[in-house]
């Protein structure tokens, strides 16, 4: 009898283990096979996203005068992708070389200028407009008879920095939201470009 008793414990022994080991492995067979699926699926993501598009149009570029006319120190800008087809500046304005990760200015966009073209042998560095071009802008501001409301950033390739991408500034009483895509008959030129940042700046 005791015989018996000893050969059933080993059998429910024996089984019991034999059942653990296997639903460990089918676990495991589970869990690798959730991995596998879930790094598939990492894969097929990262196939089915387009490749970078490197060429477009920019567009002007505008902020109010009395938001222009609160500028007092140079403004550093930097490219800012808005969403997937609106390309614009953002602007810090100060003299120091600390970094404030909220921009001071914000440029908004107004139309698309189909003459000016980005791609391959451009760089998108950041553009300086000086302490000196801001005093120059708002004293022809104060001076204009026909009272501007808005200051216009046309994109252009700088003839002067090859590859570089920078704004010349000009006046209109013109809304840029209601542009089409030819600029505003009644601009006013400043004589102002934006300058293309030196990288041993840190800007």
């Amino acid at each position: 009898m005791r015989n018996r008793l000893g050969l059933i414990a080993m059998v429910s022994i024996a089984l019991f283990a034999f059942l653990f080991l296997v639903a460990c492995t089918g676990n495991n067979s589970e869990t690798s096979k959730s991995d596998s699926t879930i790094a598939v699926a990492k894969d097929s993501a990262a196939l089915s996203l387009p490749r970078y598009n490197l060429t477009g149009y920019l567009d002007t570029l505008w902020m109010t005068v009395p938001s222009f006319q609160a500028l007092t120190k140079r403004v550093t800008f930097r490219f800012y992708i808005k969403n997937l087809d609106t390309l614009t500046l953002r602007g810090w304005s100060g003299d120091s070389y600390r970094y404030n990760p909220i921009p001071d200015v914000i440029l908004y966009n107004g139309h698309a200028d189909s003459s000016v073209k980005f791609g391959p042998d451009n760089y998108f560095g950041n553009l300086l407009l000086l302490k000196a071009d801001i005093k120059k802008i708002n004293s022809q501001i104060n001076s204009d008879t026909t009272h501007p409301r808005f200051v216009l950033f046309v994109p252009q390739m700088d003839n002067i920095y090859m590859s570089q991408i920078s704004y010349t500034i000009l006046l209109t009483n013109d809304n840029p939201i209601l542009l089409t895509k030819n600029l505003p008959s009644a601009t006013t030129p400043t004589g102002v470009n934006t300058n293309p940042s030196p990288p041993r700046n840190g800007y």
